[in-house]
């Protein structure tokens, strides 16, 4: 008989024959060594969705059965063999994973071995816009932060490096490290602003390393110091314009407020209009401002709109007058369309102290001529101009003049209307006008600044937006000799074409009219959709005829052709409108007197508000003070605003030099590389324009 046990010794079997009968015996032992399984994998760490090869022997298989696989804890095995396999990493999640391959013996299923490998989390950018947001008088450095990936270590500090993605910049001076430090302009002292950039970061991962980035943006509040807070005193009278982030729509606005000379705006009111609103905004005014030594600061106004919602702007604001003790005018440029919560619209405007005696019915009596411009309800440029006699809460004689881009134009467009008293505090009144064109009325908002300059807001029109001046007439009658002796004129065209803004540009002249209805363009600077020509309108006589019918209306012919169209406030000051039908081009401008006759750098040099001469385009916007010493040298700050970036106060150092070839009328050159021409219009004012801006704007310089 045969039987036979099964013992488990040690790991091994031990198989024992037992050989019974015939009469005697004898045994046997036969040893029988079970698989062992060994795994390696060519890393311990794997990125999301990268592979790792995996190997496995086995010992003891007499049959080279090899192994199985299998995966616990995510991802995916490819390419398996006996042998051999590829593991393909899962997406990564927001925490590491830990992830066990198995190899079996084939041959022995109870034989097997397991490889740990690890996923670590995604690279993320951790920096939030918050944790980018800081005072001027605290900002020091920021530090850019990260989790997830495979950090680089320095020691036993771990790490990522970091830089600023393809296609995005820092503002001039700042500086990103590879150590995610993102350093300020050290030449700037307490640098302020806004700006947007993309950062990028790589791990230290050990085949294909994370990459990440993150949109971020910066913001550093100004610290204006409040010591010049009591020139801002009293009642000023703004107008603001500027466009909308989402469609580039343009919006106006009116405002009136009181200022305590101590920091704080106490009460207002508030217009403002916009082809992308349903209706005109009203609305009430308070807030708060510091005003530094060097006349910079920073405005917050609160406004409540009628309809009870309210919203919270910010400005920089720039004063004249440095010496004070008050300033006599402010410019205005939104900052808060940057950070994390941009507000989705930026623009600029500039300020007057009122003279609030005339917040009367009585300075509203008279003749007056006014000049808006804005856009239509599907964005076609237009430009308004006309006089009007007003007496008593009725309007009478009105004559405007209209263009609506590609070339539409109204002649013989009369109109009658009233208006309502003025507000004694704010200075504020509506006018309602019957067109003889329309019959729906064309209803205004106005604000007083003095006896003779007024604000107008369009509230109720053509579904568009028109915002712009009004003039009181110093004069009763305008003939050939209201315009005589040397002018200075400025201003910006554009062209239409194709549902669109095709072209931008801007110009300064200066000439002599002879008192006969000839002016003669003597020196021209001109920004033709960033093309710069100088002398190109030199030597030019432009014949001008005056409406004896409309008093202050005059006419000409451009030299390329089309209408123009002059309305004069007093001698040699007017408003001005230009278009070419077959073009599509409009210019609206301003025409003065040059007053100034002496053109030397002691005669110029002085300390100047510097600002735009109106929005162009939703680009952006810049001003602040300039100072223009007797040796040609030209120093200051400049605050900047647009969408997503603010600078505030940033130092300028420039040149200037006269223009030789313009000599004796008072052609001025700013910048190392001839950047601006300008014209000298008066002791206290500079017209230029900047070359080769595609933006092609006029700004002013202002004591």
């Amino acid at each position: 008989m045969f039987s036979k046990s099964i013992l488990i010794v040690g790991g091994f079997i031990a198989a024992t024959a037992f050989l019974s009968g015939c009469g005697g015996g004898s045994s046997s032992t036969t040893t029988i060594t079970t698989p062992s399984v060994t795994v390696t994998a060519s890393a311990a760490s794997v990125d999301p969705t990268d592979a790792v090869k995996l190997s496995a022997t086995v010992a003891n298989d007499s049959r080279n059965a090899g192994v199985s696989w299998t995966v616990s804890g995510g991802g995916t095995l490819s390419g398996t063999s006996i042998s051999a396999a590829t593991y393909t990493a899962p997406a990564a999640a927001a925490a590491a994973q830990t992830v066990t391959v198995t190899a079996t013996s084939i041959a022995d299923p109870a034989a097997s071995n397991s490889v740990t490998l690890t996923v670590p989390a995604l690279l993320t950018v951790t920096t939030t816009d918050a944790q980018l947001t800081s005072t001027a008088a605290t900002l020091n450095t920021m530090q850019l932060t990260a989790t997830g990936g495979i950090p680089l270590y320095s020691g036993s500090t771990p790490g990522y490096l970091w830089g600023v993605a393809p296609g995005s910049t820092l503002p001039a001076g700042w500086t990103l490290d590879p150590n995610g430090l993102l350093v300020p302009p050290a030449t700037w002292g307490n640098w302020s602003g806004a700006f947007n950039f993309t950062a990028n970061l790589v791990d230290g991962g050990e085949s294909v390393p994370q990459t990440a980035s993150a949109p971020l943006a910066v913001v550093v509040t100004p610290s204006p110091s409040g010591a010049h807070n009591s020139y801002l005193s009293g009642t000023w009278v703004c107008s603001l314009n500027g466009a909308f982030d989402k469609d580039g729509a343009r919006w106006a606005a009116l405002t009136s407020f009181q200022t305590d000379g101590k920091g704080d705006i106490t009460s207002g009111a508030i217009d403002e209009n916009s082809r992308d609103f349903t209706a005109a905004l009203s609305g009430t005014v308070t807030g708060s401002y510091a005003i530094g030594a060097d006349n910079n600061g920073l405005l917050t106004s609160q406004i409540t709109w009628s309809g009870g919602s309210t919203v919270t702007r910010s400005f920089a604001i720039a004063l004249n007058n440095l010496a004070g003790p008050a300033a006599a005018r402010a410019r205005l440029v939104e900052i808060d369309d940057a950070g994390a919560t941009p507000s989705g619209q930026h623009g600029a405007g500039i300020c007057y102290p009122a003279t609030t005696s005339a917040f009367t019915a009585a300075t509203l009596n008279g003749n007056f001529v006014y000049k808006t411009d804005g856009e239509t309800s599907t964005g076609a440029p237009q430009t308004h101009v006309g006089r009007y006699t007003a007496s008593n809460g009725q309007i009478t004689a009105g004559y405007q003049d209209y263009v609506i881009l590609p070339g539409t134009t109204k002649g013989n467009n009369t109109f009658t209307g009233s208006y309502t008293a003025p507000d004694p505090a704010t200075g504020r009144y509506t006018e309602s006008w019957d067109m003889s064109t329309s019959s729906t009325p064309t209803q205004s908002v106005e604000y007083i600044v003095s006896a003779t300059q007024f604000y107008r807001l369009v509230t109720v029109a053509n579904g568009g937006l028109l915002s712009g001046d009004v003039d009181a007439q110093t004069a009763t009658s305008f003939t050939s000799s209201s315009l005589k002796g040397t002018i200075v004129s400025y201003g910006n065209g554009r062209a239409y074409s194709n549902g669109s803004v095709s072209g931008l540009d801007s110009w300064v002249n200066q000439g002599t009219a002879d008192g006969n209805g000839n002016l003669t363009i003597n020196q021209s600077y001109t920004n033709a959709n960033g093309t710069y020509a100088s002398g190109s309108q030199n030597d030019q006589i432009i014949a001008i005829t005056f409406d004896s019918t409309n008093p202050g209306r005059a006419t000409f012919t451009p030299s390329g052709g089309g209408y123009g169209y002059l309305y004069f406030t007093g001698n040699n000051n007017a408003l001005e409108m230009v278009y070419n039908s077959t073009t599509g081009y409009m210019e609206s401008g301003n025409l003065n007197t040059q007053s100034q006759t002496t053109f030397t750098d002691d005669a110029v040099a002085g300390n100047y508000l510097f600002g735009e001469a109106g929005v162009t385009t939703p680009g952006f916007t810049s001003q602040g003070e300039l100072g223009l010493d007797s040796e040609g040298n030209v120093t200051g700050g400049l605050s900047t605003g647009g969408e997503g970036y603010f600078a505030f106060d940033l130092p300028q150092s420039l040149t200037y030099q006269w223009d030789a070839s313009a000599a004796g009328v008072g052609g001025l050159l700013i910048g190392g590389s001839n950047e601006s021409s300008c014209i000298v219009n008066s002791s206290t004012r500079i017209i230029c324009i900047v070359n080769t801006s595609p933006e092609a704007a006029n700004f002013i310089l202002l004591q």
